[in-house]
């Protein structure tokens, strides 16, 4: 058994749809919080849950982080599909752009965001 410490963070996810008012298309817009994560640690644990007002049929279906990396592992997703949970091992200094995929009753929506989600900042 590893005797290494591993932290957690938690992040609470609005997402609202929407349609954007350029293109007429259907969106969600996400809101975090907090808004950017700063992770220090290593092992941290990212957990991700929609809360209120997001509406209760919508639901996490999937992950994208950016740039592609083996900082951030694969995610899990709760079996309702409220919450998703990552594990960065922070080992080396980057920013990262979270892209959430929703579904609604099976549908995958697009998402209106992109900027560092997560900066990792390993300590020396």
């Amino acid at each position: 058994m590893s005797n290494e410490k591993v932290s957690f963070t938690n992040v609470e996810v609005t997402a609202i749809p929407q349609v954007d008012q350029a293109t007429g298309q259907s969106a969600i817009k996400v809101t975090l919080n907090p808004p950017t994560l700063i992770i220090t640690e290593p092992n941290t644990i990212i957990n991700y849950q929609l809360v209120d007002p997001t509406p209760a049929e919508l639901r996490f279906t999937g992950i994208i982080v950016a740039p592609p990396n083996d900082q951030i592992s694969p995610p899990a997703i709760s079996t309702d599909g409220r919450n998703i949970t990552l594990n960065d091992v922070n080992t080396v200094e980057g920013d990262f752009v979270v892209t959430f995929v929703f579904g609604d009753e099976g549908e995958a929506a697009p998402m209106l965001r992109g900027m560092p989600d997560v900066e990792n900042r390993p300590k020396r």
